[in-house]
């Protein structure tokens, strides 16, 4: 089983906005998410965001970056934030720093 999907975050970047979408996002997925992924533009607020998405998703492999467009399941947008999350039993995830 692999399944992805993703949640745009077009509302202002707070804490309570990056929990809502980060439940929103393991709703849809049906479980927490092994993996997410964040493109955002940059903007007030992100860590706020950012804090509120780990506190919703509980996951440990969270990796992000800065964008001019964000593209989604929704299509393309821009000044937002898109979330992205995967959940397998059949490939694991971890970070490495070099």
């Amino acid at each position: 089983m692999l399944k992805a999907e993703t949640m745009v975050i077009r509302e202002p970047f707070t804490r309570k906005s990056g929990q809502k979408r980060g439940e929103a996002l393991c709703s849809k997925l049906g479980n927490t998410p092994q993996a997410c992924w964040l493109f955002c533009s940059p903007k007030p607020g992100i860590k706020n965001l950012v804090m509120g998405i780990v506190e919703a998703v509980k996951t440990d492999t969270l990796v992000g970056c800065s964008t001019d467009g964000e593209i989604s399941g929704d299509g393309i947008s821009s000044k937002s934030a898109v979330l992205a999350g995967i959940v397998s039993d059949q490939i694991g995830f971890e970070v490495v720093w070099a």
